[in-house]
């Protein structure tokens, strides 16, 4: 018979190594960093979709007035003709699709009113990433864009 010694455990365990835990933490760092970069390129690309929009809807109330001579009261009237209308040709098709275009990119209604005495004759803007109730400072009105 054949003395064999027995195998002493090893002092390894079944454990990860410094490097395999460093593999991952770099993984899931490549991970996070394209995921903040997804997220803000999404807050950019809102904010480019409220200001085309805007914009979109400046030229609308623009060609409205230049048809019908006065500015709309309100922007539910660049999709159906309002009763008052007496004057200038109104687009059968309206200025605008439908009221979505009254939206900016958050789901927010976007704001108008006119300001006859103003250095605009309207306002137009939204609220912005925070909507109603968010500081002045971050609104997205249309002669500022």
């Amino acid at each position: 018979m054949i003395y064999q010694e027995k195998m002493q455990p090893s002092l390894r365990t079944s454990g990860m190594s410094i490097i395999e835990i460093s593999v991952v933490i770099m993984i899931m760092g490549i991970f996070a960093g394209l995921a903040v970069g997804a997220y803000a390129w999404l807050g950019r690309a809102k904010i480019n979709g409220t200001k085309y929009k805007l914009e979109n809807l400046k030229n609308a109330i623009e060609l409205y007035k230049s048809e019908g001579r006065i500015y709309p009261n309100r922007l539910e009237d660049l999709i159906t003709k309002p009763a008052d209308w007496k004057q200038g040709y109104y687009n059968p098709e309206g200025y605008v699709k439908n009221d979505s275009e009254f939206d900016d990119s958050w789901g927010e209604r976007m704001q108008y009113k006119l300001t006859p005495t103003g250095k605009h004759k309207f306002e137009l803007y939204s609220y912005g990433p925070n909507g109603e109730g968010s500081p002045q400072e971050e609104w997205m009105n249309v002669w500022e864009i």
